[in-house]
C-alpha cells in the first residue's frame, strides 16, 4: 500500500511537527533495548514513519506506540527549544511566520528531516548508512569507514557532516559541519552540533533516535529531545516536489 502523502495538511502544521514541538509527551523513561542478536540489532533497513503519523494524525493502528519527548533545555528542562534561544537567534527569527516559513519556500530542513510524518528508508552498505527521506527528498550520509569531521568547516551545508560508530546495539552519530540556518522558527548558527543515538527498542519495530544538540551561538543550553519511528512495510517513498504550493506570502495579513 503506498503511503497517502500530506501535500493537503496545513504546511505549518508539519513544519512544526518536523521542529519536535507539537503533542509530545515529557518525561517518559527510556525504554530498554530490542532483545535481539546483536547483527539483527545493528539492521536498521527498512521504511520507518514517525509515530505521530499513526498516534496524532490517525493514520494507521497506534495503540500502545511511545510518545516523543520534545526538544528541552538540558540545563532547565522546563523551557522548549524556543524558550531557549539567544539574543542572536531571537533577532533572527523575530520576523519568522507561518506565511514567510523557510521551509515552506523550500529551504532543506537539515538532517532531522526523519522527524516530519514522512516516511524515510534506511540503507546499509560497506562504510555508511543512508538516510532516504521522503520529506523534501532529502538524502543524508553518515560515514561509518572512520574518518573524522573535516576541519573548519571547510563545506558548510544545510545536511552538515555526519560521522557514526556503533556502541553495542547504539547507532552514535555525530553530525557538524553546518551552515547558518535561514530564519526559522528555531534558527541555528554555523557552530550547529546534533549528536544522535539510534537504536531499536520492543521487538525490533520502533526505532527510538535520542537527540542531543548544543550550539552556544543559537541557544542559552543544550537541547535534548527523543523521539520514534515505527518500522512499516505498507509504506512506499512517494514524490514530495517542492513546487511552491504552500508559499503563503500572497496571503499575508496587511499591516
Amino acid at each position: 500500500m503506498k503511503q497517502r502523502g500530506l501535500r493537503g495538511w496545513p504546511a505549518v502544521l508539519v513544519s512544526i511537527i518536523a521542529c519536535g514541538g507539537l503533542l509530545h509527551a515529557q518525561g517518559a523513561p527510556q525504554e530498554p533495548a530490542a532483545a535481539l542478536p546483536l547483527e539483527q540489532a545493528r539492521d536498521l533497513s527498512g521504511v520507518w514513519m514517525q509515530v505521530s503519523w499513526y498516534t496524532n494524525l490517525n493514520m494507521g493502528p497506534g495503540a500502545g506506540l511511545p510518545m516523543a519527548q520534545a526538544l528541552r533545555g538540558t540545563t532547565d528542562p522546563t523551557k522548549t527549544a524556543a524558550d531557549s534561544l539567544t539574543a542572536w537567534a531571537k533577532e533572527k527569527s523575530k520576523d519568522w511566520t507561518i506565511y514567510n516559513d523557510p521551509l515552506l519556500l523550500c529551504n532543506s530542513p537539515g538532517p532531522m528531516a526523519y522527524n516530519a510524518p514522512y516516511a524515510f528508508e534506511m540503507l546499509q552498505t560497506t562504510g555508511r548508512v543512508t538516510m532516504l527521506m521522503e520529506y523534501y527528498h532529502e538524502v543524508r550520509r553518515i560515514w561509518m569507514d572512520g574518518r573524522k569531521h573535516p576541519e573548519d568547516n571547510p563545506n558548510p551545508t544545510a545536511m552538515g557532516y555526519s560521522i557514526g560508530r556503533w556502541e553495542g546495539a547504539t547507532l552514535i552519530v555525530d553530525t557538524r559541519g553546518f551552515k547558518e540556518s535561514p530564519a526559522f522558527r528555531v534558527p541555528h548558527s554555523d557552530q550547529y552540533h546534533l549528536v544522535e543515538r539510534i537504536r531499536r527498542i520492543r521487538d525490533g519495530g520502533i526505532l527510538e533516535i535520542d537527540v542531543s544538540i548544543e550550539d552556544a551561538v543559537a541557544y542559552t543550553q543544550p537541547l535534548k529531545g527523543r523521539f520514534y519511528f515505527k518500522k512499516d512495510p505498507n509504506l512506499e517513498i512517494t514524490e514530495y516536489n517542492c513546487d511552491g504550493m504552500f508559499d503563503y506570502r500572497p496571503y499575508t495579513p496587511k499591516k
